[in-house]
């Protein structure tokens, strides 16, 4: 059994590396029928969760291991990352503190920990701090320098900037965080790093915002056109704001991570405000393909752009309450 469990779990870990985390997810949630005591199930089950951007279901599946004997500090690290996925940073930190607590020598502690920090201009010195433990724990892993790196150039220290990033090379000539870190000190007008990925419910709530004003402004200028009554002609403009909303969608889809980006129930990822968001934005859109089908066939239906408006209001404070804070680049 033994044996067959690690087998498992070494062809689940493939997976997730190669990209395919739901089939990892797939295969250790059947594994977990026989073997549901086994914390470093659950931990691997957290960690293919994570990168299957659904980290509500991470937080539960590290939680479980974490009551189990045997993993508690990755556990730990896995609660920090799917805390900090979620938005909840101070929680996030308090996790990372016990992570590293639990395996004070595990250079991975200290990355989920300074990651955690980094979200936070007034953590950054302690950031830097957790990443160049990191590196002593590690130095031959590129990971470590990375985070190095990324928090001394923000913190304006070049020179462990530099020297990070090329520590990076050495071990990783494609790295694409040094090569363009390397990039950006060396340009006459240095800009700080580059924002961290973008987490599906951040990018949802960054396109329920943006289609909230494309609606709610098009939806306005129509009603102000129309008055007293409208005309057939404005029709075309209602059809043109909603081939507008669609580029904007299909631009925005390009930035959600590609494991979530076609799987609409994950956009949300749990959160009651982004999910109503949703509904609203729907709502708006709805009723304006309405009202030009109906403006089309000349008949007057102003109520509908009236809904409209108020529909995508809704949706825009929706999308700004339910905006998590971005967060760091996620290891396990």
């Amino acid at each position: 059994m033994a044996e067959q469990t690690a087998a498992i779990l070494a062809r689940a870990a493939d997976l997730t590396a190669a990209g395919d985390p739901d089939a990892a997810v797939r295969l250790l949630r059947g594994l977990l029928a026989t073997d549901g005591d086994n914390a470093e199930v659950w931990c691997r089950l957290a960690a293919a969760q994570l990168e299957a951007d659904a980290p509500d279901d991470a937080l539960d599946s590290a939680g479980r291991a974490l009551r189990l004997p045997g993993e508690t500090g990755w556990a730990q690290r896995l609660i920090s990352l799917a805390l900090a996925e979620l938005g909840r940073r101070g929680e996030a930190i308090s996790a990372g503190r016990e992570a590293v607590r639990a395996e004070p020598d595990n250079w991975r502690a200290h990355i989920a920990l300074a990651d955690c920090l980094a979200a936070h201009d007034g953590s950054l010195p302690e950031a830097a701090e957790a990443a160049r433990t990191a590196v002593e724990l590690a130095p031959d892993h590129s990971r470590p320098h990375e985070v190095l790196g990324q928090t001394a150039e923000r913190l304006s220290d070049r020179t462990t900037a530099e020297r990070a990033y090329r520590a990076v090379l050495r071990r990783d000539p494609r790295s694409e965080v040094a090569l363009a870190g390397l990039r950006r000190l060396a340009s006459a007008r240095p800009e700080l790093p580059p924002a961290v990925p973008v987490t599906t419910r951040h990018a949802f709530a960054k396109l329920l915002r943006r289609l909230a004003v494309w609606l709610a402004a098009g939806s306005l200028l129509l009603i102000l056109a129309g008055m007293p009554e409208p005309a057939r002609l404005l029709a075309w403009f209602g059809l043109a704001l909603l081939v507008a909303c669609l580029a904007a969608t299909g631009a925005a889809l390009r930035t959600f991570p590609p494991a979530s980006r076609w799987r609409p129930r994950r956009w949300w990822q749990g959160s009651p405000v982004l999910a109503l968001g949703g509904l609203a934005i729907a709502g708006a859109v709805l009723l304006v393909a309405s009202w030009t089908l109906v403006l089309a066939l000349d008949v007057a239906a102003t109520r509908l752009l009236t809904f409209a408006l108020c529909c995508a209001t809704v949706a825009g404070m929706l999308g700004v309450l339910g905006s998590p804070h971005r967060t760091r680049r996620r290891r396990t």
